[in-house]
């Protein structure tokens, strides 16, 4: 991560940042915790990337109720695009359906698209693929690889 602070409004959150803040022995847990000192905004993310980051923390001593803590607190907000975008859902799970893009994802990009463009803090390389309708390249903050 650079010098500069990370003035968004809003920071979009992936499962992989989620379950490295939490879990400190994640290969990624100093970084995600370095990126989020230099995040001004809100963390929002949505259900399906919440369902998937409990699917990987259930296993973690106390990684579920952590997360719960934090969604409870307001620490992480939680949106569900959805039921407003499915069209736009469904047709980019479509898109990128050979690119075995997961749902949780493709609502990380609705979120994306209706959120002024605010970043994707993630450690997933798929967000490279993706494209804005527009077909821009996402503003993302991830690992260097």
């Amino acid at each position: 991560m650079n010098t500069w602070k990370i003035l968004a409004a809003k920071t979009l959150i992936d499962t992989g940042p989620i379950v490295a803040l939490i879990v400190r022995r994640d290969r990624y847990h100093h970084w995600a915790v370095t990126v989020l000192d230099d995040i001004s905004g809100i963390l929002l993310t949505n259900p399906a990337v919440l369902t998937e980051a409990f699917h990987l923390l259930r296993k973690t001593d106390r990684g579920p109720s952590v997360l719960m803590q934090m969604v409870e607190e307001r620490f992480i907000k939680v949106e569900n695009p959805y039921p407003a975008h499915l069209g736009y859902i469904h047709q980019q799970y479509e898109k990128y359906f050979d690119s075995k893009a997961s749902f949780a994802d493709i609502n990380l990009l609705a979120q994306y698209e209706n959120n002024a463009e605010d970043p994707i803090f993630t450690i997933d390389s798929d967000f490279d693929i993706y494209k804005t309708v527009d077909g821009k390249t996402l503003n993302t903050i991830k690992p260097g690889f």
